[in-house]
């Protein structure tokens, strides 16, 4: 599992102990299930994206599936000098957290307001997957 964030045990049985997956009602997971499946219906085994696309064309829309619509922020640095550690995506629980790291004169001081980082990369279909 090197590489990978969740063990596969965690996201087939643990995430199904989480407050947030007991929450959620069946109409809402139909309803989420469906839209991942029209997402990811339209890249196929041969489809190569590069990551720009992916995030345009799955993340961005998997993000708005969870619930994400505009509480989020593209490329902020970390750093103030260089362009290195720049997550693709910086999270915040709501429009007015996101609205006080707008305020911060400096990138990387935006990061105290956000509530988790996201990190993409290029579409690569698994071959088990295809």
């Amino acid at each position: 599992m090197q590489g990978q964030l969740f063990t596969q045990d965690f996201l087939l049985r643990g995430i199904r102990e989480t407050p947030p997956w007991q929450m959620l009602g069946e109409a809402e997971l139909a309803a989420f299930t469906r839209t991942l499946a029209e997402i990811f219906a339209a890249l196929g085994a041969d489809t190569a994206l590069n990551e720009a696309q992916t995030e345009q064309l799955v993340i961005e829309r998997v993000l708005a599936a969870l619930g994400w619509r505009d509480d989020y922020l593209p490329q902020v640095k970390l750093s103030g000098k260089r362009r290195e550690d720049v997550p693709d995506v910086l999270l915040f629980e709501s429009a007015r957290a996101k609205a006080a790291a707008l305020a911060e004169p400096k990138d990387e001081r935006r990061f105290r307001h956000g509530l988790a980082i996201l990190e993409a990369k290029r579409w690569v279909v698994c071959p088990r997957w295809a």
